[in-house]
């Protein structure tokens, strides 16, 4: 789906502050309801049918019961919110320092240091990198108060890549990790991969940690009558009651 205005607050704003008058999102592709809602699982109610899909999405995302295809989706997700973390509180790092964010000619630079890094380093020890970055340019700003502000962040980002090289090439070098940090809280899906899915703190665990926790990939098999959303005759619902409330 594709949200416009791109942020629901401008939404909101747009609407006068009436939910009830929010825009709907757009499909940008096909999207058949009925068939949704025979592989969706069943429930007698909307909240029972939300439980139980809950339920089924978690079993299925269990490390063990994940497929030869689905074995690298962990670590390819685990990458991405360790880098899209790091980001946020560099980004957060620069604002609190009264310095303005990354220009575009330097921002996918940014990217592929945190992405690189993210791929070997935990997001406690790429947060200690950021840190340092931003302290410098900081620093450097206050030296050179005559020069653009803006040059400061460059030479954060500059910065961090300096260190995001080290941190890869040497995994020997020992990086203080930060426990947490003020103001910056882990976004949900952050804490759903690694507290609920993976059970390992977000801070302390990389890539390759993922790697070595991971159990054998199993089997591929069909899914369950349960899942699938198949019912026998005896347990069939109306299937106009079960359209109306697919649509609702």
């Amino acid at each position: 789906m594709e949200w416009e205005p791109a942020t629901f607050q401008e939404a909101l704003d747009a609407a006068g502050d009436d939910l009830g008058a929010v825009e709907p999102p757009s499909l940008t592709s096909d999207f058949y309801a009925l068939s949704a809602s025979f592989y969706a699982p069943f429930g007698t109610s909307e909240g029972t049918g939300a439980q139980h899909l809950d339920k089924v999405l978690s079993t299925r995302l269990e490390p063990g019961h994940l497929s030869a295809g689905q074995h690298d989706d962990p670590l390819a997700l685990g990458q991405a919110l360790i880098a899209e973390e790091a980001l946020r509180y560099f980004t957060e790092r620069l604002a609190e320092l009264k310095l303005p964010v990354v220009t575009d000619n330097h921002i996918e630079r940014l990217r592929d240091a945190v992405y690189k890094t993210a791929l070997h380093r935990p997001l406690g020890e790429i947060y200690n990198l950021v840190w340092r970055s931003t302290r410098s340019a900081a620093e450097a700003a206050q030296k050179n108060p005559r020069a653009p502000r803006v040059n400061m962040s460059t030479f954060a980002v500059n910065q961090f890549e300096t260190h995001a090289q080290r941190a890869v090439t040497d995994p020997e070098w020992p990086i203080k990790a930060f426990g947490a940090v003020a103001g910056c809280g882990l976004s949900a899906m952050a804490r759903t991969l690694f507290y609920t899915l993976l059970d390992l703190p977000p801070l302390e665990t990389s890539v390759p940690d993922i790697v070595q926790e991971l159990p054998q990939p199993a089997p591929e098999a069909p899914p369950s009558v349960a899942e699938s959303g198949f019912q026998g005759e005896a347990a069939a619902q109306d299937d106009d009651d079960d359209l109306a409330l697919f649509i609702r």
